[in-house]
């Protein structure tokens, strides 16, 4: 059973450094290892979701999400011109309808859907198309993933002879330990990715 946490939580970089850190080792695996097995244009498509999901994914990571701000009015002016239901005492600012206040980044924000970990941001009304791109391409991109390592596994001409590779790279140990690695990262994150689109 969830339980209410005991101590406020506050915003921390560690789950950004944490997917930039395991995407560049997949993406390395891939690099090194599936994508010179693969079809020109696969290689094309894969690095295309690729781009666009980190594009998507530093837009939500840096863009405002919609944070309400204080024109400059004391808070005690605000309560005697407005009905204090469409106050917030911790920011001292104006509500909207859909704008909820954000205990991580103690701020309101604007059709606030919710605070993500993984961009170390709340997701509002400035960046909630950018998150649901980063979302999809993510998806996408974690599918096709899959399905190339996929593919080059179970590929009788895997481990024919590459001129200008080491010799690492062609070993069928070292090759299988990358397969799972990719694999299974990827599999985790598109588990959690479709459970927070079907939610």
């Amino acid at each position: 059973m969830l339980k209410t946490p005991t101590h406020y939580t506050s915003k921390s970089p560690k789950t950004v450094i944490l997917f930039v850190v395991l995407f560049s080792v997949v993406y390395l695996t891939m690099i090194l290892q599936i994508l010179p097995k693969v079809h020109t244009f696969n290689q094309g498509v894969n690095f295309l979701f690729a781009f666009l999901t980190i594009c998507f994914f530093i837009l939500s990571v840096v863009k405002d999400p919609g944070f309400i701000h204080n024109d400059g009015l004391s808070f005690s002016e605000l309560i005697q011109t407005f009905d204090p239901m469409n106050l917030c005492p911790d920011c001292e600012t104006i509500r909207t309808i859909r704008s909820r206040h954000c205990s991580i980044c103690k701020k309101c924000v604007e059709r606030f859907d919710h605070h993500c970990p993984w961009i170390n941001n709340c997701v509002g009304i400035r960046n909630h198309n950018y998150f649901l791109a980063y979302i999809i391409f993510q998806w996408i991109l974690l599918l096709d993933t899959i399905i190339l390592t996929a593919v080059v596994a179970f590929d009788p001409d895997t481990f024919l002879p590459q001129s200008g590779r080491p010799l690492i790279f062609e070993s069928p140990t070292v090759f299988y330990i990358g397969c799972v690695l990719v694999v299974g990262i990827s599999l985790v994150f598109i588990l959690m990715l479709t459970l927070l689109v079907s939610v």
